[in-house]
């Protein structure tokens, strides 16, 4: 934090006004740089200008397994759910597997999930082998 000293003496400097639009600009800068720079999930694309990337185009399948049956996650789960799935998004696959963790009896669920880009490359984000409820996510 020693850095933010000198902005804090030029925005001292501005009129009102001028500092209001410089503190706007800096979050409008900083809030994006930190989605791209802190979040490690590659296949989360929220913000509008990237909506047209190869990463929104890919697509996954997945399949959960819970206590060595396939779960049919159509009738588990609602299909705007199952498309970002679809998508990819880390953190919607690992709150579907923790519903499934929370069903009473399941001690086990595994996800086989993989996501095949637009230049055809699969990445294998998941192959099954680890129990998501005891892990907790992905």
């Amino acid at each position: 934090m020693a850095g933010i000293g000198p902005i804090l003496r030029l925005l001292g400097k501005l009129d009102r006004r001028d500092a209001f639009i410089a503190v706007f600009l800096a979050v409008q800068i900083a809030l994006p740089l930190h989605y791209y720079m802190g979040y490690s999930d590659p296949y989360d694309e929220r913000f509008a200008w990237r909506m047209f990337s190869p990463t929104r185009m890919a697509r996954c399948s997945f399949q959960y397994v819970a206590d060595d049956e396939v779960v049919r996650a159509g009738k588990e789960f609602h299909q705007a759910w199952l498309q970002i799935v679809q998508r990819g998004r880390r953190n919607v696959v690992e709150a579907l597997a923790m519903a499934i963790c929370d069903r009473e009896g399941v001690e086990e669920v595994t996800l086989r999930l993989e996501c095949r880009n637009v230049d055809g490359e699969v990445d294998k984000l998941a192959s099954g082998g680890f129990n998501l409820c005891a892990l907790g996510g992905l």
